[in-house]
Parts: structure tokens; C-alpha cells; sequence
């Protein structure tokens, strides 16, 4: 089964092996942004930005504009289906892809967040946040320069296990340390 997106990653995905181009992107960033003020009627990201400020010590947290004025997303919305898990990756791997060329001087390569919130919980389990204990770039694995790795190819290797609740909002370095999304249980989504 494969997850549904709502939004566009700057990733490499199928159709765009070096990531989509900078105007296709931000024009689904654009869209996505209205979608779900329609949707919800509210801001959502905002009580995400506000609790990230907090941790950054009060500083301003938000989105970079692309050369055009317009933003990047502050988020994509996935939607698993039933037996659907995303696979074992690592943020900072994607970083040299050109979709990142113009992202890339604006930010800290070597401090990139990832954040996570379930809307809604899996019914028969799975859906966990899955943090392994392996570091981009780490020279002892054979994997330090991929962005996706099997995961079967580091299961004896430690991890520690998330099954936030609805609403909760986890924070952690997405872009140094490999991590996926567990298999979904149950019958929905």
C-alpha cells in the first residue's frame, strides 16, 4: 500500500529522480496552505510554530521564501493506509538533490529538524515513529552516504519507538539520524 501526500516533498521521488522544480514545489506549497485553511478553518501550523519558538529559546520560527516571494510549506500531510509504512531515511542525504539548490545556502545543513504529529491513530497498532540508532554519514556503516536504507538491513541495530497520540508533537534530528514509520495496523487510515 502505498501513503498518500498531500503537498510535495523537495525530494527525489518518481518523475523527478534530482527532486521537482523550485516552481512546482512552491506551487503545491501554495496549494497545500489554502487546502487546509479551507479544511480546518484554522492555522495549523501555528501552535506548532509557537511551541518550536519556545524551544529555540523564543526566537522566530517559520518558513524561507523561494527566489519568487513565495514560501515553502512547513509541513506535508501523509495519509497511511493500512499496512502502509514509510521507509528507513535520513534528511541530510537528500540536502545535494536540486531541489534543495535554492534552500540549501539559507539554511544549516547540520541542524535540520524533522517534526512529526499524528492526527489520527492507527486502530490495530503500528504508525510508531521509529528513531534508529544510526547517524548520516556515519563511516562504519556501509549505508553512510544513502538517504534510504532496507529495513532489514538495521534491525539489530537500537532504536527507540514513538506512538504519539493524536495532537502530540515530537521533535527530533530527522536530517542526522536515520528513522521510518512502522507498518499501519487495523482497517483505517
Amino acid at each position: 500500500p502505498q501513503l498518500n501526500l498531500m503537498g510535495m516533498s523537495l525530494t527525489p521521488q518518481i518523475g523527478f529522480d534530482n527532486g521537482p522544480p523550485l516552481s512546482l514545489y512552491l506551487d503545491k506549497a501554495a496549494a497545500l496552505s489554502q487546502q487546509l485553511q479551507v479544511m480546518t478553518g484554522v492555522d495549523l501550523f501555528g501552535p506548532a510554530r509557537a511551541a518550536l519558538s519556545r524551544a529555540a529559546g523564543g526566537r522566530a520560527v517559520g518558513t524561507p521564501a523561494g527566489p519568487d516571494g513565495r514560501p515553502y510549506t512547513a509541513a506535508t500531510v501523509r495519509r497511511l493506509p493500512p499496512e502502509c509504512a514509510i521507509p528507513v531515511h535520513v534528511g541530510r542525504a537528500f540536502l545535494p538533490t536540486g531541489g534543495y539548490d535554492h534552500l540549501r545556502p539559507l539554511i544549516n545543513a547540520e541542524v535540520q529538524l524533522s517534526w512529526f504529529v499524528t492526527l489520527q491513530t492507527p486502530a490495530g497498532g503500528g504508525g510508531e515513529l521509529v528513531v534508529h540508532d544510526l547517524e548520516f554519514g556515519d563511516p562504519s556503516t556501509p549505508w553512510a552516504d544513502e538517504g534510504i536504507v532496507a529495513a532489514d538491513e538495521i534491525t539489530d541495530l537500537p532504536s527507540v519507538r514513538f506512538r504519539p497520540e493524536a495532537g502530540d508533537l515530537l521533535v527530533f534530528d530527522g536530517g542526522r539520524y536515520f528513522h521510518h514509520v512502522s507498518p499501519v495496523g487495523g482497517d483505517r487510515n
